[in-house]
């Protein structure tokens, strides 16, 4: 373990964790990993992360936000000013905002994963629990990982085209304060039926024939959501992004998807459509809505590349194939 002091700010939502939790059986449906403190408050948890951290010899600044964006412009500020380690504590929408001020500088990101789904945490393996998410920040091990974009907007894990983000966009913010992730299904259940799956077109690197589904999941890692599979192959290091593009829409195929999703096979699906690039056109027709990170963005036409080697994170040692 690196001995040496370290500059440090943990970023946080003051927000986060609000809501309705998730019954336990469907946490372990879709591989949400339990963590002890998620039943208590987040200032409380800060607290004990930085106590934490200063057991292994990191001493921190809490950092609250006001708003979104304000996590993007705090790590960027931080960045500039030397910070050496700017650790985001909350979910993936956390998480993201934290990276999108922090690509292509020196100061490595930190992780203490305090939401539902940590789907960042999970590929990266991280701990779960505060004492041992902060030994690994704490470790001076760093692995250098990828990023999507989209448009100007840095994205981890994934960016989703068509119905998911529209469910996204949909869950407005009172309802999710209130029902937690439980607001995601609700809002999907009641537009599924009336949801005409509009056919998207995506053009991938310089390939003259154009891909066409009614909904595209475009994977920086492999998970979705938790555990939830849709690139098996994809890796944070390899330069590549990994689409995923659904092909037909109906309530049969829609039910296979998900079930190929939870175990890890949608790939063999023959209505789906899997394949590498480095850069993808979401063409204009149809308008359809798109998210990164599960945080509603914009409406196509759209822009989607890989980022080579944007972010140094804090690892376990020797951690291959992120």
């Amino acid at each position: 373990m690196d001995d040496k002091p370290k500059k440090a700010i943990v970023i946080y939502n003051p927000n986060a964790g609000m809501g309705m939790k998730l019954p336990r059986p469907l946490k372990k449906l879709f591989g949400f990993k339990h963590r002890s403190s998620e039943n208590c408050g987040i200032e409380e948890n800060i607290r004990k992360a930085l106590e934490s951290l200063k057991k292994y010899n990191v001493h921190a600044k809490a950092r609250p936000t006001a708003g979104p964006g304000d996590a993007t412009q705090i790590a960027r500020e931080s960045a500039k000013n030397g910070c050496d380690l700017i650790i985001a504590a909350g979910g993936d929408g956390t998480i993201n905002e934290v990276a999108n001020g922090m690509a292509f500088s020196d100061a490595v990101l930190g992780v203490l994963p305090m939401g539902t789904a940590n789907v960042f945490a999970l590929q990266m393996n991280l701990p779960m629990e505060i004492d041992g998410a902060c030994r690994v920040i704490a470790s001076g091990n760093v692995a250098h990982i990828d990023m999507g974009k989209v448009e100007d907007r840095y994205f981890l894990c994934m960016a989703g085209i068509g119905f998911d983000a529209l469910t996204l966009k949909l869950a407005d913010k009172k309802l999710k304060k209130t029902y937690g992730a439980l607001a995601y299904a609700a809002v999907a259940f009641k537009n599924y039926f009336t949801y005409s799956f509009p056919k998207i077109t995506l053009e991938a690197d310089d390939r003259p024939e154009p891909r066409e589904g009614c909904l595209a999941i475009v994977c920086n890692g492999k998970y979705y959501g938790g555990q939830l599979v849709a690139a098996p192959d994809a890796k944070f290091d390899d330069g590549m992004l990994d689409v995923c593009l659904l092909k037909k829409g109906n309530i049969f195929a829609m039910l296979l998807f998900l079930f190929g999703l939870w175990k890890g096979n949608v790939d063999k699906l023959s209505f789906v459509e899997c394949f590498k690039a480095r850069k993808i056109r979401v063409a204009g027709a149809g308008k359809h809505p798109i998210h990164v990170d599960a945080e509603y963005l914009l409406e196509s036409p759209a822009n989607i590349e890989v980022c080579e080697n944007t972010l140094k994170v804090a690892a376990h040692a020797g951690r291959k194939n992120v």
